[in-house]
């Protein structure tokens, strides 16, 4: 069937699908007529309109020639369209937006569909919905309809009349306030006639125009930090419709600020405390000179004035963020105290010496009283109230003076300065040596602290020699702290040379003497092989924390070898030392980086040079594209690598051609089939230096030509074995690419005239040559080729079963052909004809014969024709046509 549902009536298509059937009935269930012929389109009708539904089964009654009967039905339902529907709503009219409650009234229907704005756009599914109308305007509501089956019904409500409703809005001028404050309202309702505003407050409406209205914080009312108002707006239409806005304005407790200060005048510095009286205040901000900048926060607050005349504001703020300030103009006066200073005659004196104090405290003209501690107890007296006295001293060292000045409104000032320093009766402190170094052979620097001495006058420098004290140098400089003594009778690289300093101050008293520093001498031990002994005497003047060594060669660059620690004093190079000269020095280093360099030495490392050649031991062929070469391992220890030359004659020779710490070598850049190579070799060692050229090798070049079906093979010889050449092996490649020895020679020619009958095989040659020498090392040419001229010799006759087992197979004889079986382009073809054209035999190699059989039995005596085709390995096609006669 097409189809079996339908709403009222249902045209359905049917088809018979039965097989084997001979007669059918069909029966429609409706009280239609039975088909006994063909099935044919058929339409059902809902026949009782009170019913909501009916289901008629139409069934198909089928029959073979036995008679044997089989019934098939299926269903076809009819609905009823829903009828009686109608929608009813709660209200027609009303002001936008209009809220309308709708109902759907039906006997069949279960399903519902609602567009309530007519956009074609299902708005609701349920019996009774909800709408809102948003937007002025009439409606019709559309509502679809549907019973069990889905069959629709439409039904369009009453008109829905929704009309324009004002829009209530206003804006207040402010939300918040602190304390008190004039709200501006702005109106911004749409299509109104008329309003009403209630403040919120308890005060009058208005009903004419927006005013300004006055908000204040009623601390009566609440015991809060905030209180609310709601203003609220009525706007009404010409129509009757209207609409109401509320919004809310806060207002906020204010502080009230107030504070005091502990005094309002004094000395500068003046320190005041400050306390805020503020009510209602949760933060406060000091401004103590009223410059905006807020200096303080607190409730307690000390602050420090210098001179001026200052007005203190208070900023207070609630916890609402409300502020109230109080300023107090002028609240704080600073008076400038004085300014106690002075200066002596003399900062640096001998003992009982006189220093004279003279007053400069300003302004001098207020100050009315002074008070001097001269900071010497050992005095007579030690304090004075004169205005610029002068004082005897009587202890040593540095002594701390005070002065302390009032001035007439009893502001003072105090100073107190390290002023005089008194020499003792002792010998100054003396400076220290900092280090001894050599500069030349005939050149010391001597180096020292800088003197502290106040009184310091000059240094003094002593050598020490034999016992005695030598003056070679006084410096009245006190930053001078630094000599290089040069002199023809100092030789650093004999001995070691000792140094003293001493200071003498303006007294001309002379420290004691500073302890001896002492140069290093160098000196070599020996030389050990090729290694080289240093050995050293101890810097004295202070621990070195270690030695430095520092090595130069013949180039005359200086480079640091190696370091060893404070307490050792000799060193062995045993770094790679070649055959020349080697100079040292030695640098000691102190806990707090002091340097002092030694004398410098120079030594001759002995060295043992490679002086015996290497042995070449072959240079052979190793795969047709490469040369390898051999050599003998030498058994020198300094050996870092082996460097190759070749020459060929197309680029002569090529010096170190290549490096390698192998003993051999595989040259990869050869033409080995058109170029021989001669290579040597040499052995190098860590100094770069080489012994002498190893004896050559040259590979062998094999060249060849055919002579009258011979082929004549030449090279040039192998050289050089130290031991010479005992012989050539020449050796002739066979099918399975094995070599076979077909003549030794010492010659480097010959003429190969032995006759083999490959077929499809070149002649490929080689040659092996061997030294006269235990071991037998050999050097292999490389290979090449001979191809002999291509041909076929086919025989013309045969005798097949005759009995004697001779001559029983006929088979062409061949030369230097392909013979590529199942290859077109390179194959060998042989075909016999009977006297009728018939094919009697075919072969596609030539290894192959024919017995003189066609299909297992034997030919006749006759005469035969044969065709061969064949191409040479020189590229030459062959042809051949003849007759081959069958005799017993």
């Amino acid at each position: 069937m097409t189809a079996n549902t339908g709403c009222d009536s249902v045209h359905v298509n049917f088809t018979n699908t039965s097989t084997n059937v001979n007669k059918f009935y069909f029966f429609y269930d409706d009280g239609s007529d039975i088909d006994s012929v063909s099935l044919k389109p058929h339409t059902f009708r809902l026949q009782d309109t009170s019913l909501d539904s009916i289901i008629y089964y139409p069934t198909l009654l089928s029959r073979d020639d036995p008679n044997c009967r089989v019934f098939y039905h299926d269903t076809v339902k009819i609905y009823k369209t829903p009828t009686n529907t109608k929608i009813t709503s709660d209200i027609n009219v009303g002001c936008a937006p209009l809220t309308v409650h709708f109902n759907a009234i039906s006997t069949t229907a279960n399903g519902w569909h609602w567009d309530f704005d007519n956009d074609g756009k299902i708005d609701d599914s349920v019996q009774s919905p909800v709408f809102v109308f948003k937007k002025p305007g009439k409606y019709r509501v559309k509502l679809l309809a549907l019973n069990h089956g889905s069959c629709p019904a439409i039904i369009y409500s009453d008109t829905i009349n929704v009309v324009f409703n004002a829009k209530a809005a206003f804006v207040p001028s402010s939300k918040s306030f602190c304390g008190r404050a004039d709200i501006t309202f702005e109106n911004k309702s749409l299509n109104l006639n008329s309003f009403i505003i209630n403040y919120g407050d308890g005060s009058a409406q208005d009903t004419n125009s927006f005013i300004k209205h006055f908000y204040y914080f009623d601390s009566s009312k609440t015991v809060l930090d905030s209180f609310s108002f709601y203003p609220k707006l009525i706007v009404f239409t010409a129509g009757g419709c209207s609409d109401t806005t509320s919004d809310t304005i806060i207002a906020l407790k204010p502080p009230i600020a107030g504070f005091k200060s502990s005094t309002i005048g004094g000395c500068s510095p003046l320190k005041v405390h400050f306390t805020d009286t503020s009510k209602f205040s949760f933060g406060t901000e000091w401004d103590f000179n009223n410059d905006g900048i807020i200096d303080a926060y607190g409730r307690q607050v000390d602050w420090v004035f210098y001179p001026g005349v200052y007005t203190v504001k208070l900023r207070s703020i609630s916890v609402n963020g409300c502020v109230d300030s109080v300023v107090k103009v002028n609240l704080i006066t600073v008076n400038d105290p004085p300014k106690a200073d002075f200066n002596v005659s003399d900062s640096i004196i001998c003992y009982k010496g006189e220093v004279q104090f003279t007053n400069t405290t300003t302004p001098s003209q207020k100050v009315v009283s002074w008070f001097w501690n001269f900071g010497d107890t050992a005095a007579p007296y030690n304090t004075s109230r004169v205005k610029d006295p002068a004082f005897h001293y009587y202890s040593f060292g540095w002594h701390n003076v005070e002065l302390f000045a009032v001035d007439n409104l009893g502001c003072s000032n105090t100073i107190k300065k390290r002023s005089v320093f008194v020499v003792d009766t002792l010998p100054p402190s003396n400076t220290a040596l900092s280090y001894v170094s050599v500069n030349d052979t005939s050149a010391i620097t001597i180096s020292w602290r800088r003197s502290t001495d106040p009184l310091f006058k000059y240094y003094k420098i002593n050598r020490l020699i034999g016992g005695k004290s030598i003056n070679i140098y006084t410096s009245s400089k006190i930053d001078d702290t630094i000599f290089n003594e040069i002199s023809p009778a100092i030789n650093t690289s004999g001995m070691s040379y000792c140094y003293i300093i001493q200071t003498i101050n303006e007294c001309d008293r002379i420290s004691i003497t500073s302890p001896e520093h002492c140069s290093i001498l160098l000196s070599e031990n020996s030389t050990i092989g090729p290694a080289n002994a240093l050995n050293w005497s101890s810097y004295i003047g202070w621990s070195p924390k270690y030695y430095l060594i520092f090595r130069s060669d013949e180039t005359g660059i200086i480079k640091l070898i190696d370091s060893v620690n404070g307490t050792t004093l000799s060193y062995i190079d045993t770094a790679k030392l070649c055959d020349e000269t080697y100079c040292y020095y030695v640098q000691a280093v102190s806990d707090s980086g002091l340097i002092s360099r030694s004398n410098i030495t120079c030594l001759h490392a002995q060295y043992v040079r490679l002086t015996s050649p290497l042995n070449m031991r072959y240079v052979s062929d190793l795969n047709e594209k490469q040369i390898k070469i051999q050599w003998d391992i030498t058994g020198y220890k300094n050996l870092t690598a082996y460097v190759i030359d070749k020459y060929s004659a197309a680029d002569g020779w090529s010096k170190n051609y290549a490096i390698t710490q192998s003993n051999s070598f595989v040259d990869n850049n050869v033409d080995i089939n058109n170029e021989s190579y001669t290579y040597l070799v040499e052995a190098r060692d860590k100094c770069g230096y080489t012994n002498p050229p190893s004896n050559i090798g040259t590979s062998i070049l094999l060249k060849q030509k055919i002579s009258s079906d011979n082929v004549v093979l030449n090279w040039n010889g192998y050289h050089t074995w130290r031991n010479g050449l005992k012989n050539y092996d020449l050796q002739v490649q066979l099918k399975d690419k094995s070599y076979k020895i077909i003549a030794s020679t010492k010659d480097t020619t010959f003429t190969d005239d032995s006759v083999y009958h490959a077929i499809d095989t070149a002649y490929c040659y080689r040659v092996i040559a061997y030294e006269n020498a235990p071991g037998n090392d050999s050097s292999v040419s490389n290979s090449t080729c001979a191809v002999l001229p291509s041909r076929v010799f086919v025989p013309n006759a045969f005798t097949p079963g005759n009995g004697d087992s001779i001559n029983d197979e006929w088979k062409p004889s061949a030369i230097s052909i392909y013979n590529v079986v199942g290859n077109k382009l390179k194959s060998f073809n042989v075909r016999v004809f009977n006297r009728w054209g018939s094919l009697v035999f075919e072969a596609n190699d030539a290894y192959k014969g024919w017995d003189g059989k066609f299909k297992g039995v034997p030919v006749p005596i006759d005469v035969y024709i044969y065709f061969v085709d064949a191409e040479g390995i020189d590229g030459r096609n062959i042809h051949l046509r003849g007759n081959i006669t069958i005799v017993k």
